[in-house]
């Protein structure tokens, strides 16, 4: 493929190249990578839906290191029956606030049942360019 500049009908160079080249490579990375609201977000989708192996995907590995593969199980488990019991989640507001790659903040939850509005504190780790939920509130 000829990537010509529309106003001069002339090849790129090599320095122009490498800038669409990097510029390509940028959109993409943002596109892949997760915002930490919407990490938390979808942790908790993920729990409501009774998913427990797919919310295991947005824990950082701290997490499990330190509570144990089956203690991490049993608590997303028991995370999901209660949602289930209160009838799923209506809404979730997210907050976040920090800089660098530890951020801190709280979710609070609608749900679609007769359960009061949660609030819980919650904690992002950046890993490998992913935000993953931390074990520090």
């Amino acid at each position: 493929m000829d990537w010509r500049p529309s106003n001069k009908g002339e090849p790129m160079n090599n320095t122009q190249r490498a800038g669409v080249a990097g510029l390509m490579a940028a959109v993409m990375l943002t596109a892949c990578s997760k915002s930490p609201e919407s990490t938390v977000e979808a942790f908790h989708a993920a729990v409501a839906k009774g998913e427990v192996s797919e919310a295991k995907t947005y824990l950082h590995p701290n997490v499990t290191k330190m509570l144990g593969e089956q203690k991490v199980d049993a608590i997303l488990a028991a995370q999901a029956e209660k949602l289930q019991k209160c009838g799923g989640i209506e809404s979730m507001a997210t907050e976040i606030t920090g800089e660098g790659e530890i951020r801190n903040g709280t979710v609070t939850i609608d749900f679609k049942g007769d359960c009061p509005t949660k609030t819980e504190k919650v904690e992002l780790r950046q890993l490998d360019g992913k935000w993953l939920i931390g074990s520090g509130k």
